[in-house]
């Protein structure tokens, strides 16, 4: 298990990080949602080997930073199954369905299974919380970080939908408890490598960001013609 993470790193420093910031927010979700030690363990391991399977998409792909053609998106679409693959035989049983399902969604318009509400593994919904949070407060090569409220507030938006609602709401409670600091989020943002910095994670950043090409629908989850509803309707401690 190790020396796939490894390599993981090894191919990606992004991917490093990411991973990395998906188990860490996976665990203080999964905490309130009042798992086991064991099974958080199972997750914090999941987390860091959850886009594993990305050794086997090309560069080219992985790295573009244009919006991605059908047949590139449908090769973004195998690494669930190839990370899967990777890691059955090594890696605990009970994190293979967890790794390949980390992208369904909800209401069965993920991938690659279509998978629908509770026949998504329990893990697999934590992790695609986690996942996408991170996701969209990161910095990339094609588009500068979310405001980590703004983010809070479009997960909530998509509860019941793109994600599990009770999920959300564990991921609230870690927010409010600080075990997921939106401070520190914003300013990893900030502090990234000098070739990630794509302008401040100051202010209202909705309106012109992308959300990552590995989330299907992406269009329907941030309209960069909307109106910003604004942070601070949100009861959740402001990023300083």
């Amino acid at each position: 298990v190790l020396a796939l993470a490894r390599a993981l790193d090894a191919r990606d420093a992004y991917t490093a990080r990411h991973s990395e910031n998906v188990s860490r927010y996976a665990v203080s979700i999964a905490v309130e949602l009042g798992w086991s030690t064991d099974r958080l363990e199972l997750l914090r391991v999941a987390g860091l080997l959850h886009d594993v399977g990305k050794i086997g998409v090309r560069d080219s792909t992985l790295r573009k930073s244009a919006r991605l053609s059908p047949a590139e998106w449908d090769e973004m679409q195998q690494h669930p199954v190839l990370g899967a693959r990777m890691i059955a035989g090594v890696a605990p049983e009970e994190i293979v369905p967890w790794v390949v399902s980390h992208h369904e969604r909800y209401d069965g318009s993920g991938y690659p299974h279509n998978l629908r509400g509770e026949a998504i593994p329990d893990g697999a919904r934590v992790l695609a919380v986690a996942d996408t949070f991170d996701a969209m407060t990161s910095s990339r090569s094609y588009r500068p970080a979310m405001s980590p409220l703004r983010a809070i507030g479009l997960i909530v938006e998509e509860a019941g939908v793109q994600f599990d609602g009770d999920v959300v709401r564990a991921f609230i409670r870690a927010l409010k408890s600080n075990a997921i600091d939106v401070r520190q989020v914003e300013l990893s943002a900030r502090t990234a490598p000098a070739q990630e910095q794509h302008g401040s994670v100051e202010g209202e950043l909705a309106e012109h960001v992308a959300v990552d090409p590995e989330f299907r629908r992406a269009e329907e989850v941030v309209d960069p013609n909307a109106a910003d509803a604004g942070d601070d309707d949100l009861a959740f401690p402001t990023a300083a």
